[in-house]
């Protein structure tokens, strides 16, 4: 026999509240989480540098870069991914710079990458080489991007690499239409060849 005081029941009922409301929160962000059929770019705030995350109309998650910091890009992660479905279809690395890559291999402790692709030099910096070896410790497979690839993200969206060069990529996100023009690795001699390319034109946005 077990005998419960009233203070005690008191902190079970506290504690079964609780513990109701949390598994009511997971179960509601996972309803918001479910695909709507649209096309979600989100920039998140990750201090220095940049990082996009993209949310295709099938529910696909693409993550573009990850900026300086790793507890920040977590963060920015987890307020938009729900818990325990933290993953990303997607790592889209555009340019290697210290300010774009430097959070992802600590950043990776908190969400799950499938695959990779790579824009840039492979080896071009200290931050560059450590990315690779925890994507080498977890599995990853790395594509390395050329220009033209295309990345088919179902139900009409895809993101193709305008062209890459050592600064990195220049990337056009298309869906229905709308078009983004992401010039990550813009050079002289690209934005030339951009500016006389009508096929890019016109944009709903410039990021």
């Amino acid at each position: 026999t077990v005998r419960i005081s009233g203070d005690g029941l008191s902190r079970l009922g506290w504690a079964g509240t609780i513990g109701f409301a949390r598994v009511a929160l997971v179960c509601w962000q996972r309803v918001f989480a479910l695909p709507d059929g649209w096309l979600h770019i989100t920039i998140l705030d990750v201090g220095d540098g940049d990082a996009l995350l993209i949310q295709t109309p099938q529910g696909r998650n693409v993550l573009v870069d990850g900026g300086s910091f790793a507890s920040l890009l977590a963060d920015a992660i987890g307020r938009r991914l729900p818990f325990g479905q933290q993953n990303i279809d997607y790592l889209v690395i555009a340019a290697t710079g210290d300010a774009r890559i430097a959070s992802l291999p600590r950043a990776m402790d908190h969400f799950m990458t499938k695959n990779v692709l790579w824009a840039g030099p492979m080896g071009g910096s200290y931050n560059a080489r450590e990315l690779q070896k925890r994507l080498a410790a977890d599995r990853i497979p790395i594509t390395e991007a050329k220009a033209g690839h295309v990345l088919d993200m179902g139900d009409g969206a895809r993101l193709e690499m305008i062209s890459v060069s050592e600064r990195g990529a220049i990337l056009l996100l298309e869906w229905d239409r709308f078009r983004a023009l992401l010039p990550v690795g813009l050079d002289f001699e690209s934005q030339e060849a951009l500016l006389r390319d009508t096929r890019y034109t016109p944009l709903t946005a410039l990021l």
